[in-house]
């Protein structure tokens, strides 16, 4: 049913400031006055203030979408003109180069049902009104619209990858728990281009892994936060850094990453050499005024036993490891991860299942519990058929079942050896660039987990199910 256009003052409507656009980035108080400066100068409303200001005109074929809940009437669609017409009413009070004028009565449709409304901005609206947002605020739209059971498919119109804008948002709600209003103004666009670093954030997503998060695979796509002290210091940190240097941008993480990321404590170095209260060096010890009765000091202790190179002033993007492993396993680990994923999309993510199953049958085959190597017990016998090759797949159902904490059970049941399985044996499937990235990252922690101490290792793993 066709709804009819009415006529309301605008002393009468009232801004939305739950409205998905803005108001997850707003941080403003509940005072209608601080919204409207957060529009002008935030959303650009001040860009419709000067338009109004010149043709004095509001246009009834682009009326305001109002929700009544009985008590007042919000404003759901079109929250910008709204305020540039407040604002052009006492411009004054926004430091606004104007003339008063007042518009006595604004064109609106008015619907009683949310979910009738909802579905009328979503579906009339989609092209048209989507393409302006900035991507934090598609993003946020997206995820409420994935989370109340829309399909991936139908969000396609507000955005061509709208899995990448679950993600964003489902990074930035976790985030936000720790950054607070100082994220929500390096987010969102304001005066002097302190803000807008949504993309940093996102550039920042293939090294999830090394920052205490990943995303889950089909059909969550969710974040999930798998190390929350290391997730919280690189938040705070990234925050800290793009505080006190407002200029940065995205190109500064694809071009001088090594600095950007040694700034933010991605990149781990190896400790000095030299000691920090180090006494004077010299052959013979000049002797101090007060003897002191501590020995001279120790020679700097030998690297652990050669596990994994510290990368020293890189950028960490391989797995760390604890146990000593084969010559041609570190090959194929260190191959997989120096691919370059921009020109061996497909070379990558079919190295990442090559990896992954590498290093699960050298842990089978070469751990021991109780003097018994794992794949010799009865319970991985399904995954070693006598003569036949290795069943990764059981092989990695069985053992995902016997890791004890629930948060590594779920990353090993969620990462898919079907993605890299087609582009070894479908010629007609081509991969893509963001799966070769997830898949790596995703596997890091896998790795992490499969290649520490044999010890600690089986500590891990529930043995009494063997």
């Amino acid at each position: 049913m066709q709804k009819s256009i009415s006529y309301l003052k605008p002393s009468d409507l009232t801004l939305d400031i739950n409205n998905p656009r803005f108001g997850e980035l707003y941080t403003g108080s509940n005072k209608e006055d601080d919204l409207i400066e957060y529009l002008l100068f935030n959303e650009s409303a001040s860009v419709l203030v000067e338009r109004f200001n010149t043709t004095k005109e509001f246009y009834a074929d682009k009326p305001l979408l109002v929700f009544s809940d009985g008590k007042r009437n919000i404003v759901k669609d079109g929250n910008r003109r709204c305020a540039a017409i407040k604002a052009l009413s006492d411009p004054q009070k926004y430091n606004l180069n104007y003339k008063p004028y007042n518009f006595k009565k604004l064109p609106v449709v008015i619907y009683t049902s949310k979910n009738e409304i909802d579905n009328r901005i979503i579906e009339e609206h989609t092209n048209s009104m989507f393409r302006e947002w900035d991507r934090i605020a598609k993003a946020i739209e997206v995820f409420r619209q994935f989370k109340s059971g829309s399909s991936i498919e139908s969000m396609e119109d507000i955005d061509s990858k709208p899995v990448d804008l679950i993600k964003l948002a489902s990074f930035y709600y976790q985030a936000v728990k720790i950054g607070g209003d100082d994220l929500k103004k390096l987010l969102r666009k304001g005066r002097g281009g302190t803000g807008g670093k949504t993309t940093i954030f996102e550039r920042l997503f293939k090294h999830a892994a090394l920052c205490g998060y990943r995303f889950k695979n089909k059909p969550e796509y969710v974040i999930e936060i798998t190390n929350k002290n290391r997730f919280e210091g690189y938040i705070k940190s990234v925050i800290k850094y793009l505080t006190e240097n407002p200029s940065t941008t995205y190109r500064d993480v694809d071009e001088k990453k090594e600095a950007f990321f040694k700034a933010i404590g991605i990149i781990k170095t190896a400790p000095s050499p030299t000691p920090t209260p180090s006494p004077q060096p010299g052959p013979s010890p000049t002797p101090a005024p007060t003897p002191s009765p501590q020995p001279s000091p120790q020679p700097a202790p030998s690297p652990t036993p050669t596990t994994q190179p510290t990368h020293t002033n890189q950028v960490q993007t391989k797995p760390q490891y604890n146990r000593v492993i084969p010559i041609a396993l570190k090959k194929i680990i260190d191959e997989c991860y120096d691919l370059n994923e921009l020109n061996f999309t497909n070379s990558k993510i079919a190295m990442s299942r090559v990896v992954f199953e590498c290093c699960l049958k050298y842990v089978a085959e070469e751990t021991k519990f109780n003097n018994k190597l794992l794949k010799d017990y009865a319970y991985f016998s399904s995954a070693f058929p006598q003569g036949q090759f290795t069943n990764f797949t059981k092989l990695k159902n069985l053992f995902q079942e016997l890791v004890k904490n629930t948060g590594k059970k779920q990353a090993f049941k969620n990462f898919s050896l079907e993605t890299p399985h087609q582009i070894i044996h479908n010629y007609n499937i081509a991969g893509l660039i963001n799966e070769a990235r997830t898949l790596c990252g995703n596997l890091v922690p896998l790795i992490e987990f499969m290649l520490e101490s044999e010890s600690n290792l089986l500590l891990s793993i529930d043995t009494q199910k063997l």
